[in-house]
């Protein structure tokens, strides 16, 4: 084979992770085993060894054989998880098919106190001072003040304009239990935390009305939107996204760092793991609710112009980078509506 014959079949050939990646896809979409550790209630059928009648040689065998093939079925879900542990730490977007099966998998259920997310607050400020710090080259390069932000940042010490409160408390929570619910959504241990100061909020969680937090796992909403009476179904669908962002880290549970780095590194948004499961998450719930395909495309295009301002006041760079993030956002759309 020439030289070029041999640089032609290098490009085609995938490299180490592409292999993996479509490995690990082809992996789960062809399992069939069990997903769950109460699946196995299935596999140890309930026997009567009495009305059997049978001899303790043959109980004890039959019992050893149920035994064993628990065992094995305990094993197949558990190297099943391990996969898509590793399939989502690859950090590419889900296509709603696997976000339905993403959905069926057994996650631990293990959120934090109301202590340990006052303890969060408490401590918010001061993590901004000392980030603010930790960059004050690059912030003072960029024409910032520091010593501005620092101060700015120290106001909020003794920040009270807040509740703690469960999820199932939400004013309009309602409004979504039963999408939760059929979606296996899980949300028993999950608290939020209602910000109600418009200046504490464009300070630590800027321009979008709610957040999801991998640590501690907790949902921060915007108080002046969520308990509005008149709350939008849309607006109202940003908490299903959110509890979608909780089901994911409560999944990886000790992979989580790993996997924030990861996406601090690749510098994508919406394009990922993570936020394709929220997104489409968000899209079904809608189209349970008789949106058209239109009404959630204008909805997303209207939460892309919100977070990233009107055309006119972006560069080139910016404008390229709406549009992709724009572009994810309409496939998400399409693969749920199958448009």
């Amino acid at each position: 084979m020439d030289t070029k014959a041999m640089e032609a079949a290098q490009e085609e050939k995938p490299d180490e992770r592409t292999a993996r990646l479509q490995s690990l896809r082809s992996d789960i979409a062809c399992y069939n085993g069990p997903v769950k550790s109460t699946d196995m209630e299935i596999v140890r059928p309930s026997l009567n060894f009495q009305e059997l009648n049978i001899s303790p040689e043959t109980q004890n065998a039959l019992e050893t054989k149920i035994q064993l093939e628990v065992s094995l079925k305990e094993k197949q879900r558990k190297e099943y998880e391990t996969k898509w542990k590793e399939f989502l730490l690859l950090d590419e977007p889900l296509s709603f098919t696997e976000v339905r099966r993403f959905m069926q998998l057994e996650r631990p259920n293990k959120f934090p106190s109301s202590d340990e997310l006052l303890t969060y607050l408490e401590n918010k400020p001061q993590e901004a001072i000392q980030d603010a710090e930790a960059h004050r080259v690059e912030i003072e390069g960029r024409g910032g003040n520091v010593r501005g932000i620092v101060k700015n940042y120290e106001r909020f010490k003794d920040f009270k304009d807040f509740e703690i409160k469960r999820v199932e408390d939400l004013c309009h929570w309602n409004k979504i239990k039963s999408f939760l619910e059929t979606s296996n959504l899980k949300t028993k241990g999950i608290r939020v935390i209602v910000i109600d100061n418009e200046e504490y909020w464009k300070n630590f969680y800027g321009s979008n009305p709610s957040k999801s937090e991998v640590e501690p796992k907790t949902i921060i909403l915007k108080k002046e939107l969520f308990e509005s009476e008149n709350i939008s179904e849309e607006n109202l669908s940003w908490i299903v996204h959110e509890i979608g962002h909780l089901s994911f880290y409560d999944f990886l549970d000790d992979k989580n760092g790993e996997y924030m780095t990861g996406v601090q590194g690749r510098q994508k948004y919406t394009e990922t793991a993570m936020e394709s499961i929220a997104f489409q998450i968000q899209v079904d719930y809608l189209k349970g609710l008789g949106k058209t395909g239109e009404q959630c495309l204008t909805f997303m295009r209207s939460y892309v112009d919100e977070s990233f301002g009107s055309d006119e006041n972006l560069d080139n760079s910016e404008k390229k980078l709406k549009q992709k993030e724009l572009e994810q956002l309409i496939r998400y759309v399409n693969g749920v509506l199958k448009l």
